[in-house]
Protein backbone atom coordinates (compact mmCIF):
# COMPACT_ATOMS: atom_id res chain seq x y z
CA UNK A 1 0.00 0.00 0.00
CA UNK A 2 1.30 3.45 -0.92
CA UNK A 3 0.40 4.92 2.46
CA UNK A 4 3.01 2.81 4.27
CA UNK A 5 5.89 4.48 2.43
CA UNK A 6 4.76 8.10 2.22
CA UNK A 7 2.01 10.01 3.99
CA UNK A 8 0.50 12.47 1.54
CA UNK A 9 -2.75 14.39 1.75
CA UNK A 10 -3.82 13.21 -1.70
CA UNK A 11 -3.39 9.53 -0.81
CA UNK A 12 -5.02 9.82 2.60
CA UNK A 13 -7.92 11.85 1.20
CA UNK A 14 -8.48 9.31 -1.58
CA UNK A 15 -8.47 6.50 0.99
CA UNK A 16 -10.98 8.34 3.17
CA UNK A 17 -13.23 8.92 0.16
CA UNK A 18 -12.95 5.28 -0.91
CA UNK A 19 -13.96 4.10 2.56
CA UNK A 20 -16.91 6.50 2.52
CA UNK A 21 -18.00 5.53 -0.98
CA UNK A 22 -17.89 1.79 -0.21
CA UNK A 23 -19.90 2.40 2.99
CA UNK A 24 -17.21 1.05 5.32
CA UNK A 25 -18.17 3.40 8.14
CA UNK A 26 -16.39 1.52 10.94
CA UNK A 27 -13.13 1.51 8.95
CA UNK A 28 -13.64 5.20 8.19
CA UNK A 29 -14.10 6.02 11.88
CA UNK A 30 -10.97 4.05 12.74
CA UNK A 31 -8.93 5.80 10.04
CA UNK A 32 -9.93 9.35 11.00
CA UNK A 33 -9.22 8.57 14.65
CA UNK A 34 -5.63 7.63 13.78
CA UNK A 35 -2.92 10.09 12.68
CA UNK A 36 -3.42 11.10 9.05
CA UNK A 37 -2.89 14.03 6.69
CA UNK A 38 -6.20 13.78 4.80
CA UNK A 39 -8.13 16.93 3.99
CA UNK A 40 -11.20 15.76 5.90
CA UNK A 41 -13.27 18.92 5.37
CA UNK A 42 -13.05 18.63 1.58
CA UNK A 43 -13.83 14.92 1.59
CA UNK A 44 -16.74 15.50 3.97
CA UNK A 45 -18.20 18.15 1.68
CA UNK A 46 -17.76 15.84 -1.30
CA UNK A 47 -19.58 13.05 0.53
CA UNK A 48 -22.35 15.44 1.54
CA UNK A 49 -22.81 16.59 -2.07
CA UNK A 50 -23.00 12.95 -3.19
CA UNK A 51 -25.61 12.22 -0.48
CA UNK A 52 -23.31 9.98 1.57
CA UNK A 53 -24.71 11.54 4.72
CA UNK A 54 -23.57 8.97 7.29
CA UNK A 55 -19.96 9.13 6.07
CA UNK A 56 -20.10 12.92 5.89
CA UNK A 57 -21.37 13.10 9.47
CA UNK A 58 -18.49 10.89 10.66
CA UNK A 59 -15.97 13.09 8.87
CA UNK A 60 -17.42 16.36 10.13
CA UNK A 61 -17.59 15.04 13.70
CA UNK A 62 -13.93 13.98 13.45
CA UNK A 63 -12.88 17.58 12.80
CA UNK A 64 -15.42 19.02 15.28
CA UNK A 65 -17.47 20.72 12.59
CA UNK A 66 -20.75 20.20 14.39
CA UNK A 67 -22.78 22.58 12.26
CA UNK A 68 -22.03 20.57 9.11
CA UNK A 69 -22.56 17.26 10.97
CA UNK A 70 -25.99 18.51 12.02
CA UNK A 71 -26.97 19.11 8.38
CA UNK A 72 -26.08 15.48 7.64
CA UNK A 73 -28.60 14.26 10.20
CA UNK A 74 -31.63 16.01 8.71
CA UNK A 75 -31.74 14.08 5.41
CA UNK A 76 -31.26 10.77 7.24
CA UNK A 77 -34.02 11.66 9.69
CA UNK A 78 -36.34 12.66 6.84
CA UNK A 79 -35.66 9.31 5.18
CA UNK A 80 -36.73 7.40 8.28
CA UNK A 81 -39.91 9.47 8.55
CA UNK A 82 -40.69 8.73 4.90
CA UNK A 83 -40.39 5.01 5.57
CA UNK A 84 -43.03 5.17 8.29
Amino acid sequence: MARKKIKEAVIDSALVYALAKTDKISDLEEFVASPHVAVVQDVGERCFNEKLFQAAAVLFEAISNNSQACFCCFPVFAYFIALK
